[in-house]
């Protein structure tokens, strides 16, 4: 029975349900930033240990130069091709490249 009430009252209505689907709004992107913190935590950390190999190859911590050389070293000609299909290469069990994919 809107029609009886006072615009007054209809308009609080209106306030009320504005403000439970802000309620739900913000529960919903709450729920939201925490299941992508796990994803990002996880990347992180492989990305962590990436640097970390990378370090100890150098034998030093790593430098923003380090970082553009990296990428200039992954950029260039002959890595184009090798680098991916060498990383995309089946390990064994034992944690080695299978012997079906160095045949190749």
């Amino acid at each position: 029975m809107p029609e009886n009430r006072t615009i007054s009252e209809q308009i609080e209505v209106q306030r009320a349900k504005i403000a439970s689907e802000q309620a739900k709004l913000e529960e919903l992107l709450v729920r939201q930033k925490t299941e992508h913190s796990d994803d990002n935590k996880a990347h992180n950390k492989l990305l962590i240990e990436c640097g970390r190999l990378i370090e100890q190859r150098l034998n030093r911590p790593l430098t923003k130069d380090d970082v553009f050389k990296f990428e200039r070293f992954l950029q260039s000609q002959s890595l184009k091709t090798f680098f991916p299909e060498w990383m995309n290469k089946q390990l064994n069990k034992k944690g080695k490249e299978s012997n079906d994919t160095n045949k190749q």
